[in-house]
């Protein structure tokens, strides 16, 4: 990674990343840079980064002590300040050519870090500073995340500057143009809601994951034999027992899309802006849902 970046700037943030190939999308898998071995599931290390994280320069010893095909990672906590500005498929990798989307959308936040992605079509944005209203996390090619969120750096292109405080009326704007709150209405009639039942205590996204992850119920209430974690982390085998697909792919995916969402209903006291949000950061993320 490019030393402007200002690694002093994260400390405690950084994890290391296993590359696993072999499927449409190259998944991420989140490793624990004191062992070498992925985070446990269901664990929290999420919730407790300081205790989980490392240094930029001890995470990235161990990555390479690991292999070719570990990498270092940021991790964005709620309470760090900084944010992620994740532009997908706005790349040429062969002549490094960027839609006029990314451009514009680069220009906003000068002196902010910025680098290619992995997959050599993207491009990671990288700053501090939060937005004045609420705002979805994806829409279309572009997502936006201030926390409960690791970001597989590459250092590929690298310039700028992690610490760099955003202009407020860039990140406003990106809001405005990409992320805005617009649901007028749910299916079959029902309201759109930002916010849980007034009966039910409100929790965190990371609380939200640790309890569901850690229910012994859900299985059975939700899809027979797969947990909150098998959707969670889109567990093959468990979600190939619990939803047989009838066209040859590996499960019936919309009916696994369908059971996550039924559980996060359920611990988010039916917000449907939560459940969006955590969807998205769920392993059964896919293209379609763009559309």
């Amino acid at each position: 990674m490019n030393h402007t970046t200002s690694e002093a700037s994260t400390p405690n943030r950084h994890l290391v990343w296993r590359r696993v190939p072999g499927t449409p999308k190259v998944k991420k898998i989140p490793i624990d840079p004191r062992t070498g071995t992925p985070f446990l599931k269901g664990g929290d290390w999420q919730g407790s980064p300081d205790e989980h994280c490392t240094d930029y320069a001890t995470a990235a010893t161990v990555a390479r002590a690991l292999g070719p095909e570990y990498g270092v990672g940021l991790f964005f906590y709620e309470n760090d300040g900084r944010f992620l500005i994740d532009l997908d498929h706005c790349r040429d990798p062969q002549t490094g050519a960027l839609s006029e989307e990314a451009g514009e959308i680069i220009a906003r936040f000068p002196g902010c870090y910025y680098e290619v992605s992995t997959s050599g079509t993207g491009i990671h944005i990288i700053g501090t500073g939060r937005p004045s209203r609420p705002h979805r996390n994806r829409r279309g090619n572009v997502e936006f995340y201030t926390g409960g969120r690791f970001v597989a750096l590459t250092g590929t292109n690298a310039s700028g500057d992690i610490s760099t405080l955003a202009p407020p009326e860039a990140l406003d704007w990106l809001v405005e143009t990409y992320l805005h709150l617009d649901h007028d209405s749910a299916p079959n009639g029902a309201e759109w809601t930002t916010e849980p039942d007034p009966a039910w205590t409100p929790l965190t996204d990371e609380e939200i994951i640790e309890k569901a992850c850690s229910a012994t119920s859900g299985g059975a209430v939700f899809g027979g034999r797969a947990t909150f974690w098998d959707l969670w982390t889109a567990n093959e085998d468990a979600l190939a027992r619990a939803y047989p697909s009838a066209t040859g792919d590996i499960y019936d995916r919309s009916s696994a899309d369908a059971a996550l969402a039924q559980h996060l209903a359920f611990w988010t006291g039916r917000n449907c802006e939560a459940v969006h949000r955590l969807m998205w950061q769920s392993a059964l993320v896919r293209d379609k849902w763009n559309r």
